[in-house]
């Protein structure tokens, strides 16, 4: 079994510099409220987004969502409920 994996170890491709990162990338509508939906969910994003397209890239645990070169994360919230913040602070250009 050694004897295998030594021959076949020279022919393993090295691992990339960042991790592979196992996201779900969904377009969104933003809304004139400023929310988009994402699995049943509601989420507010920064209100100059409103009435644009944005990108979801929702992972495990958080959704990042990117607007044009703006970006927001919010920590994802069980189906049928809103998370609605009131300030934006966290967005990043």
């Amino acid at each position: 079994m050694v004897d295998r994996f030594a021959e076949q170890a020279n022919k393993l491709r090295a691992l990339p510099e960042w991790p592979f990162a196992a996201r779900l990338v969904k377009l969104v509508q933003v809304s004139k409220q400023a929310l988009v939906r994402i699995e049943g969910v509601e989420y507010s994003v920064p209100s100059h987004w409103a009435r644009l397209e944005a990108t979801a890239y929702v992972g495990v645990e958080d959704i990042r969502i990117t607007c044009y070169k703006e970006e927001v994360t919010v920590t994802k919230q069980r189906r049928g409920t809103r998370q609605v913040e009131y300030r934006h602070s966290t967005c990043r250009s």
